[in-house]
């Protein structure tokens, strides 16, 4: 059914603004007043009293300068160097801020009127500002913020409104309402939204001041150890100084940070009471849940979104995938999600759900919009606006752009498949196999007849099932596996197989790809395995060093490791560009070496993203063998069922679960 204006306008009945603010609220804005005056005064007092504790040294002491020398030298200017090391870096994070990229897209009301039409309608019954802009990005969120930050403040309704696409895919028209009424009721708190802003803003400062570390760090770590004494001792005095001012600076920011949060909790409950007054009481729990599982579906769809970037594809609605993901969640999970009760803390900027949910249904309000079409009908399905959402986020987020769009309904079909060949994988083999422990080329049993291939798997199928449960016989366990995937394949050799197989002659040229990927992957087991050993040792140094910054004998060990890990790793993505990728690839014929290398920073060599491309690379080599096990157990058991099928009549073929062989276009 398609969504009017009329239906709009007639579907939104009354006001539910302006609410009153409880007492809680207004004691927030008193304590979040004081903290936003206090906090930048005792920041600043500490840099004066640095200046001035420096300056009276200058100024009273020269008296250690009578007698000049070396030592006397030192006394009396080193205490202006350690402090004037101390005031830069106090003032460092400040002057140099970090870049604020914008979230999402700004759209037109062109692009979409009945969305414009529709905040607009909310608005006004909530008796908020309008927004200057709205945008669009790929969150399970919605969020009201201050256009130009600071300067919009002198401005009233210089605000953004923000809407995460996976909202407008995946709630009704009313759910949606509720949100947008919830992000007014921000519009509409004025004042307590811009001092929540201030003291988010300076508890930022303090937390970049106690906590963040550049180059400038690094450069006065490597003067004050190995200048000489007479420099070197004021530096390393002012990195105590540093150190202790940080300390100092993030206990600061973890009462900054308490303070605001209790705010924004009081907000975020004063907005509660805007949504149940548009949505009503009974919508605000549907919708808690609603996007708690949108929540995990956008977790999902990231994952699946980056496996799918290695393989040179993108989804072109990646909201939509988000939608759809958590709409497959099993009945199970989709229950202990909803059942998921957190407590909530002192340092939460929400209350925890089952409180909202409480304060909302204490409202009693009916709510005065009732549509439950999809929210995307306030788009239209067949909108660019998730596309270009999509490409936002693959442009700005973590795949940097690249990877040809491709239909949702695709790259669902591949999800699908993979999901069976995950159940597939457990059913056929169990957990007896993973990259260290790998399946290597199975052995060939060439069967003679359909009678004695049958004989022989069962046996060996029987041997197989009864050791999987062995953890103590593991390596036998394997073996049965290998041995019953071989007498499995052995199978489709006979004519009387074959007649029973759709497209028989395409799954054995894919068996054979996918057994010399696995064979290429046993071959290269012990190179693995060095270099899985080597990242986790490395990664007990990483922790070593952080306790011990000044060990250089320690640092060394870690920088000689990560060369020879580096050049081991090396030699073995060079073997692997000479082994062809299995499967269907967006870039067409592809190595395996091509394949887990896509996407990965270069290295020198010589620091810790060799580390992080060892750890990338070994997680790709662990997907390219679970995904050629999964797949080789699913034709394994399509053989298997039409094995031990009775001759079809008629000359049908069996085409079972996972019956479409990965290889060109056509099968996507």
């Amino acid at each position: 059914m398609a969504l009017t204006e009329a239906d709009l306008s007639h579907g939104i009945q009354g006001a539910v603004g302006p609410i009153r603010p409880r007492a809680r609220f207004g004691l927030g804005l008193v304590v979040t007043a004081v903290a936003t005056v206090l906090l930048p005064l005792l920041y600043l007092a500490i840099v004066l009293l640095t200046c001035y504790v420096v300056y009276l040294h200058l100024v009273h002491n020269t008296w250690i300068i009578e007698n000049p020398s070396l030592w006397r030298l030192v006394a009396y200017l080193g205490p202006a160097l350690a402090g004037g090391v101390v005031v830069f870096f106090l003032w460092k994070p400040i002057l140099a801020r970090p870049i604020q990229a914008e979230s999402g897209i700004r759209i037109e009301r062109a692009e979409a009127p009945l969305l414009f039409q529709f905040v607009e309608l909310i608005r006004r019954a909530v008796g908020a500002p309008p927004p200057s802009e709205i945008r669009l990005d790929d969150l399970v969120n919605a969020s009201a913020g201050f256009r130009r930050g600071l300067l919009s403040f002198a401005r009233r309704g210089d605000l953004t409104l923000t809407i995460g696409m996976p909202l407008l895919a995946g709630l009704t028209v009313r759910q949606l309402g509720g949100v947008l009424a919830h992000e007014f009721g921000h519009f509409a708190q004025g004042s307590g939204m811009r001092l929540t802003y201030l003291i988010r803003s300076i508890n930022g400062w303090l937390v970049r001041v106690a906590y963040e570390r550049d180059s400038w760090d690094d450069a006065l770590a490597r003067e004050a150890r190995d200048s000489h004494w007479a420099i070197g001792l004021p530096l390393q005095a002012g990195q105590l100084a540093v150190l202790a001012s940080r300390k100092l600076l993030a206990g600061l920011a973890l009462v900054g940070h308490v303070i605001g949060t209790f705010m924004t909790r009081e907000m975020e409950t004063d907005a509660d009471r805007y949504e149940a007054g548009v949505a009503g009481s009974d919508a605000f729990e549907a919708t808690a849940l609603r996007m708690r599982l949108l929540s995990v579906g956008r977790a999902i769809a990231l994952d699946f979104t980056a496996a799918e970037w290695r393989e040179g594809r993108l989804p072109d609605d990646f909201a939509g995938l988000v939608v759809a993901l958590a709409e497959r969640l099993p009945a199970a999970t989709r229950a202990e999600i909803e059942a998921v009760r957190p407590k909530g803390s002192i340092f939460d900027t929400h209350p925890p759900d089952d409180r909202r949910i409480a304060n909302a249904k204490a409202e009693r309000a009916p709510g005065i919009l009732h549509l439950d079409l999809p929210a995307l009908a306030l788009v239209g399905e067949a909108s660019p606006l998730p596309q270009r959402v999509s490409r936002a986020l693959y442009q700005h987020g973590f795949v940097s752009g690249r990877g040809q769009l491709r239909p949702l309904a695709e790259l669902l079909a591949r999800h699908d498949d993979e999901r069976a060949a995950v159940g597939a994988v457990e059913r056929y083999f169990g957990e007896v196999f993973d990259l260290l422990n790998p399946m290597g080329a199975p052995a060939t049993f060439p069967a003679t007849n359909l009678t004695e291939g049958l004989e022989l798997l069962g046996e060996v199928r029987e041997t197989a099932m009864r050791l999987r449960p062995d953890k103590e016989r593991a390596d036998a366990a394997r073996v049965a596996a290998r041995e019953r995937l071989a007498a499995a394949l052995s199978l489709l050799g006979l004519p009387e197989v074959r007649a029973r197989v759709a497209d028989a002659g395409a799954i054995e040229h894919e068996v054979a790809r996918i057994v010399h990927t696995l064979g290429v992957l046993g071959v290269e087991n012990s190179a693995v395995r060095g270099a899985a050993a080597a990242h986790d040792n490395l990664v007990d140094l990483f922790d070593q060093v952080s306790r011990e910054p000044e060990n250089q004998a320690l640092a060394n060990e870690v920088m000689e490791k990560l060369a020879r890990l580096h050049v081991e790793t090396q030699k073995l993505e060079q073997r692997l560009t000479h082994a062809p990728y299995p499967f269907d690839h967006a870039k067409g014929a592809l190595s395996i070496g091509g394949f887990v290398t896509h996407g990965l920073p270069d290295v020198d060599g010589i620091g810790p993203m060799v580390h992080m491309r060892t750890r990338a690379l070994l997680g790709g080599l662990a997907a390219l063998h679970d995904r050629a096990l999964g797949r080789l157990a699913v034709l394994a058991e399509r053989i298997e069922l039409a094995a031990q099928s009775p001759a079809p009549a008629g000359g049908a073929e069996i085409a079972g679960a996972g019956a479409r062989p990965i290889g060109g276009p056509a099968n996507l």
